[in-house]
């Protein structure tokens, strides 16, 4: 057997980079991508720039090696110096960054080190970022060989904010397992979480933060209250879950203390079993104010809800207003409540959104399809046409 023939046999080894693996939407396509990627053809390793977080037991359970550097300041250069040790020491063949400051320190390591093929993962609009960290990401994307969008507008946002190359752009929108999804029953889920039988169950999933702008929900769900006591509209009781953690918890809590639904909304805090729980609702809501291609609303549609979300990002690359999902205005929340409250008073039409948007989340955010495709651009097998990938991502708009 010749050496060229044994070179092409050999498992290319792919370090993931990501600051840590809390429960995040970043992190979990980190997580998903380096359990099923191939392992006749791949070696993956992830590397947390700081601790391993809630989700390092899930990779080491599947027999994936969790590094963790242990990043303790903004410019670290021994985190560096170790992180550049262990991708010599485990001779990487290509590395994925997954998030700014992964994406800073992992190319620049990976740059470092000579490592062969370098991919960068952007996940959502940030119009925030400027000065010192756009020239950071412009400086890197000169030796980035692909950068992959989560969705049209983040490829957009990549092109004009950060100069990518269109040649090196692919945009490879999230995808969920839906067999994952709607395996509980509604009315035990329900019983065990102490839901009444008669409520409207509201929901969101996602990281308290503010981006995601869960003041609008809250702001939302007040005015609702308000105006309640003038229209009948919403039978039964009107609940509300928040799942996740963040810096904004406690502010967030407050608030609904003030607005007078803190009785009414539930903080549940960052849950490993969202697919269980996402049985339950009745409507789930996206209220953010910037966004990429959020991970928990495909979700919510693999779970046949009816969703709601703001104009923002890749969130109307995957919901079409009156189809699959309900469209408002970002920082709207009487156009917000509006939409809840009708939805809240339409059983059926919430099924038929539902039934819509678990057919979109089947037919066009397959998880499996989007690892397949990150495989191929892994061997370059995949060429960075933003043209075609954006035709794809549309292409859930055409859903009939």
């Amino acid at each position: 057997m010749t050496v060229a023939v044994r070179s092409a046999m050999q498992k290319k080894r792919i370090l993931y980079i990501i600051e840590e693996l809390s429960r995040g939407g970043a992190e979990r396509v980190v997580v998903e991508l380096a359990r099923r990627i191939d392992r006749r053809r791949f070696e993956p390793y992830v590397c947390c720039l700081r601790e391993g977080g809630a989700m390092a037991g899930d990779l080491k359970a599947a027999n994936v090696p969790v590094l963790e550097m242990h990043k303790c300041r903004s410019i670290d250069l021994r985190m560096l110096g170790r992180l550049c040790r262990a991708i010599r020491r485990l001779k990487i063949d290509i590395v994925h960054t997954h998030l700014f400051t992964a994406n800073a320190w992992g190319r620049l390591a990976a740059r470092l080190t000579g490592v062969p093929r370098i991919v960068a993962s952007e996940h959502s609009v940030d119009g925030s970022r400027d000065g010192l960290r756009l020239l950071v990401d412009r400086a890197l994307a000169a030796c980035t060989d692909t950068v992959i969008a989560k969705a049209d507008a983040v490829a957009d946002f990549c092109r004009r904010r950060i100069g990518v190359n269109g040649g090196k752009l692919r945009v490879v929108p999230n995808g969920v397992d839906v067999s994952q999804y709607s395996r509980a029953s509604r009315n035990e889920v329900r019983r065990e979480m102490g839901v009444p039988e008669n409520s409207i169950l509201v929901a969101t999933v996602g990281r308290l933060a503010a981006e995601k702008d869960h003041a609008n929900l809250l702001q939302a769900l007040a005015h609702i209250r308000k105006t309640q006591t003038e229209t009948a509209t919403v039978t039964g009781p009107l609940l509300t879950w928040v799942v996740g953690d963040g810096p904004l918890e406690e502010e967030l809590k407050k608030e609904a203390g003030k607005l007078g639904i803190d009785e009414s909304v539930r903080f549940l805090g960052a849950r490993d079993d969202v697919p269980r729980l996402l049985a339950a609702p009745d409507i789930f809501v996206i209220s953010s104010r910037r966004e990429g291609m959020p991970l928990s609303l495909l979700e919510a549609m693999a779970s046949g809800l009816a969703v709601i979300v703001t104009d923002v990002g890749g969130c109307t690359e995957v919901v079409r207003h009156g189809h699959n999902g309900v469209v408002v205005p970002p920082a709207a929340p009487r156009a917000l409540a509006r939409a809840i409250v009708e939805l809240a008073g339409d059983a059926q039409r919430r099924a038929e959104l539902g039934q819509n948007a678990l057919k979109t989340a089947r037919e066009k955010f397959s998880l499996q399809e989007a690892v397949r495709t990150i495989e191929k651009i892994y061997l370059g097998n995949s060429k960075g046409d933003s043209h075609q990938s954006t035709n794809r991502a549309r292409a859930a708009h055409a859903i009939s």
